[in-house]
């Protein structure tokens, strides 16, 4: 026996999720709307306790959403690209909402099965894609054609830059070809996008001590320490930039301070002495 409030409940179940399925429609997303759509029709029997205008409501709510559903061009282009002939897709009666479940519940499978495999293609083409234009800048600097080259994987880094790793890679193979400012200004990016990427850091220092940046290269160093800790190498290396510098005192800090960390670092105390 069902008592007023579970069939009261179920009621506004498929209410809300009618609704829901409408909005869907809309909107054009029809994965979805078909799943709040089969949640209704699930809710369904669970409102038979219900008489007069509330029943009445109900399946007048959901007799509507059948038409809709079944005469949207949206739907109808994914019933035929399936081909689903059977018109009307769907048609309400109290006694066919299993059936109609069931046919949701076969669509849904397909759609998103659909859609799973038009997500793989396009992941696919992005990946070819990324291939091709960073392996093309690659090839034109390798041959020395870099006005060509830099423009290739400039483009690679617009459209991929947002994927770990890849501004790393392109920066790289910039700073092979000496191409210092390009590089440094995507490692830049890189450090912003992927804070805990340690090779943007290690590049971006190289392209900045090639030019004696030293403050571009010390901002770098310090950046890391507070990013990854106070490592006994990356200290180390800070002091060996004031060195370059000839910032003594910073020099002598930081090499104590590596030696501190790891006492067996020889260099480190021979900043010292140096710099002391």
């Amino acid at each position: 026996m069902k008592y007023a409030g579970s069939n009261e409940a179920a009621a506004q179940r498929v209410k809300r999720n009618i609704a829901r399925a409408k909005g869907s429609i809309r909107k054009k997303e029809y994965l979805k709307a078909i799943k709040e759509a089969k949640l209704a029709f699930e809710a369904r029997p669970d409102c038979n306790g219900l008489y007069g205008q509330q029943r009445v409501e109900i399946d007048f709510m959901l007799e509507d959403f059948c038409n809709t559903f079944s005469a949207n061009k949206g739907i109808l282009e994914l019933l035929d690209r399936f081909r689903i002939r059977h018109k009307p897709f769907i048609a309400y009666n109290r006694g066919a909402v299993t059936e109609i479940v069931t046919k949701l519940d076969i669509l849904s499978t397909r759609l998103a099965d659909h859609l799973a495999e038009g997500e793989k293609r396009l992941q696919a083409q992005h990946e070819r894609d990324k291939k091709y234009w960073i392996t093309k800048g690659r090839h034109c600097l390798q041959r020395g054609e870099l006005p060509l080259g830099r423009s290739h994987l400039r483009r690679a880094a617009e459209e991929f830059g947002n994927e770990q790793g890849v501004l790393t890679e392109i920066a790289e193979m910039l700073l092979e070809k000496d191409l210092l400012s390009d590089a440094a200004e995507l490692l830049a990016q890189a450090r912003e996008l992927f804070p805990s990427d340690q090779r943007a850091y290690t590049l971006g220092v190289r392209a900045h001590m090639t030019q004696a940046e030293w403050d571009k290269a010390e901002e770098i160093y310090l950046q890391a320490l507070k990013v990854f800790g106070n490592h006994a190498i990356t200290l180390l290396n800070l002091a060996r930039l004031y060195m370059k510098w000839n910032k003594r005192d910073k020099a002598w800090e930081y090499a104590r301070m590596a030696l501190e960390k790891n006492p067996n670092l020889e260099e480190a105390q021979e900043i010292m002495n140096k710099a002391g």
